[in-house]
């Protein structure tokens, strides 16, 4: 059985579900909602929380058109740039909300979106390094990252088999075999129907890997059932308010529901057994 360690936490199928509660960009760029989210985290009893380490000039074109999902969740007439220009993480957040963290016993982590926040993020060294749908097919980058030799999670949205087939051949060729594959549907909200979970049995099949969920629906049963199905990593986002301006509010779990969603989760993994008939 596949098993792999993040920090002091070991994934496999002998051990706990690997939470993350994704905070992304809802702290709005103000440091005490990052540090409030960490507390929302810790409260929730999350394994670690996720923040989102971007430029928007390696993002975004300035001359990009607005996309319809910002209506009703941005500033009318912002367009993409500016509005990720206006999200951006500090980067000298890192050290602070890292040693937050620790402070308060959870993981800190960030998925890096260009390579001077990989070596940022490095040098705090964080024990995982979570890369996004849309760099699955980014190979120079991800050989970046996998060549600093730590577990690698990896989302799987807006991707088929043979994409997800040529990522993994180019972290193996760096000598990087700790993956977990994340299946992930790229809509924001994704509709449940939408949600596709039986794409996890078929990415464990093919490849191997450990498996989970990125779970953007409003609801938390896709990540629950996915749990059922051996799910070792559940990624969820999450706020403070869901009614706060910005483009993954609305979407995410306010706090009560995080704090929902990991006691089901909890209680699911406790009523596994070990499969033995008895009476």
């Amino acid at each position: 059985m596949k098993t792999i360690q993040i920090g002091k936490r070991l994934i496999g199928d002998e051990h706990p579900c690997f939470i993350i509660a994704e905070a992304g960009s809802n702290h709005n760029r103000e440091l005490e909602t990052a540090k409030k989210l960490i507390d929302v985290a810790v409260e929730a009893g999350a394994d670690a929380v996720k923040f989102q380490t971007y430029f928007a000039k390696t993002l975004y074109s300035k001359k990009a058109p607005r996309l319809s999902e910002m209506d009703g969740r941005c500033d009318d007439q912002e367009t993409p740039y500016e509005l990720i220009k206006r999200l951006e993480m500090p980067r000298e957040w890192h050290l602070t909300l890292n040693n937050y963290c620790k402070e308060k016993g959870i993981m800190f982590l960030s998925t890096p979106f260009d390579y001077q926040a990989v070596d940022e993020l490095n040098a705090l060294d964080i024990p995982v390094f979570k890369i996004a749908s849309f760099d699955l097919s980014n190979i120079p980058f991800i050989k970046y990252i996998a060549k600093l030799g730590k577990p690698i999670i990896i989302s799987t949205g807006v991707s088929n088999l043979e994409d997800v087939r040529v990522s993994i051949e180019a972290m193996k060729q760096e000598g990087n075999n700790q993956i977990v594959l994340l299946q992930c549907t790229s809509q924001y909200p994704t509709k449940i129907e939408d949600i596709n979970l039986r794409v996890m049995d078929t990415l464990k099949d093919e490849f191997g890997t450990l498996v989970g969920l990125s779970d953007h629906c409003i609801y938390n049963e896709p990540s629950l059932a996915a749990v059922a199905r051996g799910a070792k990593v559940i990624e969820k986002h999450y706020t403070l308010d869901k009614s706060t301006q910005g483009p993954d509010h609305k979407f995410a779990l306010e706090p009560h529901e995080l704090k929902a969603l990991v006691k089901s989760i909890r209680l699911i993994e406790s009523s596994m057994g070990e499969g033995e008939k008895k009476i």
